[in-house]
C-alpha cells in the first residue's frame, strides 16, 4: 500500500494624547546605597535623553526600594516613572507618525512595563491600544486585535466610554483590512453610539463607516458620511480628520471615474500630510493621487507621485525585523502594482520590470545581502532601503548565469479597493522575458475573460491543483470551471496521456505567449520568477495541446526575484579545514505531535520508502546515512553547518511551531531536551556551506505566500546559506518519490542539478505518468554549472 510523507497540522484611527514633559524630582539618598546608585544612573541617562535606558534603571531602582521597604524613596521613583512613562508614550506617537515602527514598539513596550509594574490600569489601557495601532500599520492584524481587545477590556472596567469608542473604531479598521466588513460595521456602529458628545470622535467613525460603504460600492452614501466628517473636522480645526476626509472623498470620486475633482481633493489631503511631516499618511496620499492621475491619463504626474511613494515605502521598512518587513510590505504592494501599470501605459516595459523587482522579496534579499557582508562579498546595490537591481544589472545577471529569466506580475482589478493585505481578482498578467544575451521582451495577457465565465484566475489555479492532487478532470470533483475547460480542451482519443484541461489552459496563458522567446535547447535553464498564487503552481506540469508537459521541453529553476537569484549565486563559502561528507537523513524515529481528530498525542507515521531512499543515496555517494534512532536532531544540527549537500527524507509540517512567524518544520528523532522538530526559524539562524539542500518531504515548498515569496522552509535554508533548495508543493507519494530521488542523484553526477532534476522527472514519468507523482518537486535558487 502506498504511503504519503504526510503533513501534520498542529494548532498550536486614533491614538490617545499623552501628558507633556515634566521636571524630574530629586530623591534623597538612603542608608542602602545600591538602589540610590541605580536611581542616579537613571537620572544621568534621562538627562542625556536616553529614555529607555533611564526607564529600565528606574524600574530596577523601584523594585530595590520596595524590597527594602523604603516607601518614601519608592514613591519618589514612582513619580519619575510616571513622567518617563508619558515621555515614552509621546515618543511612540512621534515614531509611529514618521514610520519608525521598531522604535515605537520598543518605547511603548517599556511604557507598558512601567504601567504594569505600577499597577496603572489606565496606562496599560493606553499602551495596549498603541501597540494595536502599530501592529495594524505593520499588517500583523491578529496581534493587533489581541492588543485592542486587552485595551477594550480595561476601558470597560474603568467605564471609560471615550476610550472604548476609540478602540472599537480601531478594531473596525483591522476587521475591514481583513475583509470582515460585517464585523467592522458592528464595531463602527457601537463606536458611534458612544461618541454622541464627542464631535471629533463622530468624525472618525463617520470616516470609517463611509469607507465600508465605499468598498461595498455605495458611493453616494459614503460621500454623505465623508462630507459630514469633513464638516465636523473643519469646525474644530482638526487637520488629521480633514486630511482623511479629503483623501476618502478623492478616492470615492476616482473609483467613479470623476478624476478632476478627485485629484483636487487628493492634492489637498497630500498638502496637509506634508505639513504634518507624517510619512505614513504622505505615502498613502501619494499612492492615491498616482491612482487618480493614472485614471485621468496624466501618466508623467502619476509616475512622479508613485515613485515618491515607493521611496517613502522603502524607508518605512528600514530597521524592522524580517517578520515585520514581510508583514508591512504586504500592505504596500498596491503602490508597486500601480507604478508598473503607469510605466506600461507609457510604453516603458523595461522600467516596469525594474519596479516589478522593487516590489518583491525585499526582506529576503536583505537577509542574503547581510550574509554576503559577513563573508566579505560586496552588495550589488549600496542603497540599503531597496536591493532591487536596475535594468543594466538585470541584463548582466541573465548574461552571467546564461539563463532565460521569466518574471510574472499579476495586474489587479482596477475596481478593487485595497484594504490591508487583501488582493483583488487578477485582470491580467505582465510577463517579462530576459534572454541570456540581455535582451528584454514583455508580453501581456488579459484574464478578464474568466470573469465572464463566473470565475477568475485564482479559481483556475485551484482547479489545476485539484486535478493534479486527485488525478481528476470532472466538475463534480474539482469545480464547475472544468465544464468549460473540457469543452475547450476535449479529452484525447487515447487515454495514454494524462488529461488535465486546467493545466492546458494555464500553459496557454503563461507559456504560449512567450514560447517563441524560450530557448529551443531543453538543457538551457529557464528561471521562473512567479508572484503570489503562482508560487504554488508546478510549472513543470503545464501541458500543451499535444499533451506534452513543460518539463519535456525545458530545464526549470524557480526564484522569488531576480535579485535573490543573483545573491544566492554569489554566496561565498568558507573553506573547511577538512572535506566534509554529505548529510543524508531518512525515516528518523518519529517525534510525537497532537492529533486534533483523536484529541491525543500520536507518533508520526513510519516512512520505510524514505529510509530505503536515503540508504540508496548514501551508497551512491559513499557516505554514512542517519536513519531511525541515529537521526537525532542534535546530531543533525551539529553536522549541518559543514555539509556540502544535505538531504532530508522525512515528514514535513506546515505549522509555525515556535510561533516565530516562519511556518514549516522537519520531523527528526527527538532526544532529551528537544522535541525532534527542526523548525524554519531554527534553520534560518544556521550558517550552512551546502550548495544543495533536498527536502524529500511533503509540502516543503509551501508556507505563507507573501510579497516576499513563500515564507517557509525553502526561504529559511537559503537564508542560512544554501545556494539551491529542492522542495515539494504537495504530499509526495512515498514510492515514486524514492525512485525520483535516486534517479536525481544518479543524474547529478554527470549534469548540473536542474538538468538532473529534469531527467529524474522524465524517467519517473515513464513508471508514474500522472503529475502527482513526478511534478511536486521544484528547485529554488542558483543552478549548479
Amino acid at each position: 500500500m502506498q504511503s504519503n510523507r504526510g503533513c501534520w497540522i498542529i494548532v498550536i484611527s486614533l491614538l490617545v494624547s499623552f501628558c507633556s514633559l515634566q521636571r524630574v524630582p530629586a530623591i534623597a539618598v538612603t542608608a542602602n546605597p545600591e538602589p540610590d546608585i541605580v536611581f542616579q544612573q537613571g537620572v544621568n541617562a534621562y538627562q542625556k535623553g536616553q529614555l529607555e535606558q533611564a526607564a529600565q534603571l528606574w524600574l530596577q531602582a523601584f523594585q530595590l526600594f520596595q524590597a527594602n521597604h523604603d516607601r518614601e524613596s519608592s514613591e519618589a521613583v514612582r513619580s519619575n516613572l510616571r513622567v518617563i512613562q508619558a515621555d515614552l508614550e509621546n515618543m511612540t506617537l512621534r515614531k509611529t507618525a514618521i514610520g519608525d515602527y521598531q522604535s515605537a514598539l520598543s518605547a511603548i513596550q517599556i511604557a507598558l512595563t512601567i504601567a504594569t509594574t505600577l499597577q496603572d490600569a489606565l496606562g496599560q489601557m493606553r499602551a495596549t491600544n498603541s501597540l494595536g495601532n502599530i501592529y495594524t500599520y505593520l499588517g500583523e492584524y491578529e496581534v493587533a486585535i489581541a492588543q485592542f481587545e486587552k485595551s477594550l477590556a480595561i476601558a470597560k472596567q474603568q467605564s471609560d466610554w471615550e476610550h472604548q469608542s476609540k478602540v472599537m473604531g480601531n478594531l473596525g479598521v483591522v476587521y475591514a483590512a481583513l475583509g470582515d466588513y460585517q464585523q467592522a460595521l458592528i464595531q463602527y456602529e457601537q463606536s458611534l453610539k458612544l461618541q454622541r458628545n464627542n464631535p471629533l470622535g463622530q468624525s472618525s467613525t463617520l470616516l470609517n463607516l463611509g469607507n465600508i460603504k465605499q468598498v461595498q460600492g455605495q458611493f453616494a452614501a459614503a460621500m454623505i458620511d465623508y462630507q459630514q466628517a469633513l464638516t465636523l473636522a473643519q469646525t474644530h480645526q482638526d487637520f488629521v480628520r480633514m486630511r482623511q476626509a479629503l483623501n476618502n472623498m478623492g478616492l470615492a470620486l476616482a473609483y467613479k471615474g470623476d478624476y478632476k475633482p478627485a485629484i483636487d481633493y487628493l492634492q489637498q489631503s497630500l498638502k496637509i500630510a506634508q505639513n504634518s511631516q507624517d510619512i505614513v499618511t504622505q505615502t498613502a496620499a501619494l499612492n492615491n493621487l498616482g491612482h487618480a492621475y493614472l485614471g485621468d491619463r496624466q501618466f508623467d504626474r502619476a509616475e512622479a507621485a508613485l515613485r515618491q511613494a515607493v521611496q517613502l515605502r522603502d524607508k518605512l521598512r528600514q530597521g524592522l525585523s524580517d517578520r515585520q518587513q514581510i508583514a508591512l510590505f504586504d500592505t504596500q504592494v498596491a503602490t508597486y502594482n500601480l507604478l508598473q501599470q503607469v510605466l506600461m501605459a507609457k510604453k516603458q516595459p523595461e522600467l516596469a520590470l525594474e519596479v516589478s523587482e522593487q516590489g518583491r522579496a525585499q526582506a529576503f534579499a536583505k537577509q542574503l545581502a547581510q550574509q554576503r557582508a559577513t563573508t566579505g562579498a560586496r552588495s550589488p546595490n549600496p542603497d540599503p532601503s531597496n536591493l532591487a537591481p536596475n535594468l543594466a544589472q538585470i541584463k548582466r545577471i541573465a548574461q552571467a548565469q546564461q539563463v532565460t529569466i521569466v518574471e510574472y506580475a499579476l495586474v489587479p482589478d482596477e475596481a478593487f479597493q485595497f484594504q490591508g493585505k487583501q488582493r483583488g481578482r487578477s485582470a491580467g498578467l505582465y510577463i517579462w522575458v530576459v534572454q541570456p544575451n540581455g535582451t528584454v521582451r514583455v508580453r501581456t495577457v488579459d484574464l478578464t475573460f474568466l470573469w465572464r465565465q463566473q470565475s477568475d484566475f485564482a479559481e483556475l489555479l485551484e482547479v489545476a491543483r485539484c486535478g493534479i492532487m486527485r488525478s481528476a478532470s470532472d466538475p463534480e470533483t474539482c469545480g464547475q470551471l472544468l465544464t468549460t475547460l473540457r469543452q475547450e480542451f476535449p479529452p484525447p482519443d487515447k487515454g495514454e496521456v494524462p488529461y488535465h484541461p486546467a493545466l492546458q489552459k494555464l500553459h496557454e496563458l503563461l507559456i504560449t505567449p512567450i514560447a517563441d522567446l524560450l530557448p529551443p535547447d531543453p538543457n538551457q535553464t529557464v528561471v521562473f520568477v512567479p508572484q503570489e498564487r503562482l508560487f504554488v503552481l508546478p510549472f513543470a506540469a503545464l501541458q500543451d495541446q499535444q499533451g506534452r508537459f513543460l518539463i519535456e521541453r525545458h530545464t526549470i529553476v524557480h526564484a522569488p526575484s531576480i535579485q535573490v537569484l543573483d545573491l544566492a549565486s554569489s554566496l561565498q563559502k568558507t573553506s573547511p579545514t577538512a572535506p566534509a561528507a554529505a548529510l543524508i537523513v531518512g525515516n528518523p524515529v518519529m517525534p510525537t505531535t497532537w492529533n486534533l481528530a483523536t484529541n491525543a498525542a500520536e507518533q508520526l507515521a513510519n516512512l520505510p520508502f524514505a529510509e530505503k531512499e536515503a540508504i540508496a543515496i548514501g551508497k551512491r555517494l559513499q557516505v554514512p546515512v542517519l536513519t531511525q534512532a541515529r537521526a537525532l536532531k542534535s546530531t543533525i544540527l551539529s553536522q549541518m553547518p559543514q555539509a556540502p549537500l544535505i538531504h532530508f527524507a522525512t515528514h514535513g509540517l506546515l505549522d509555525d511551531l515556535r510561533r516565530s512567524g516562519i511556518p514549516g518544520a522537519l520531523a527528526l528523532a527527538p532526544s532529551a531536551g528537544n522535541d525532534g522538530f527542526l523548525s524554519s526559524d531554527e534553520i534560518a539562524q544556521l550558517r550552512l556551506q551546502a550548495d544543495l539542500v533536498v527536502l524529500s518531504a511533503c509540502d516543503t515548498g509551501q508556507g505563507t505566500i507573501s510579497g516576499d515569496g513563500v515564507i517557509g522552509l525553502s526561504r529559511a535554508f537559503m537564508i542560512a546559506g544554501a545556494r539551491r533548495v529542492v522542495v515539494s508543493l504537495w504530499q509526495v507519494p512515498d514510492d515514486s518519490t524514492a525512485e525520483l530521488m535516486q534517479q536525481f542523484y544518479a543524474e547529478r553526477q554527470k549534469a548540473p542539478d536542474a538538468q538532473a532534476l529534469r531527467s529524474a522527472m522524465l524517467e519517473t514519468m515513464k513508471s508514474y505518468p500522472e503529475p502527482l507523482n513526478w511534478a511536486p518537486f521544484l528547485m529554488m535558487g542558483h543552478d549548479r554549472r
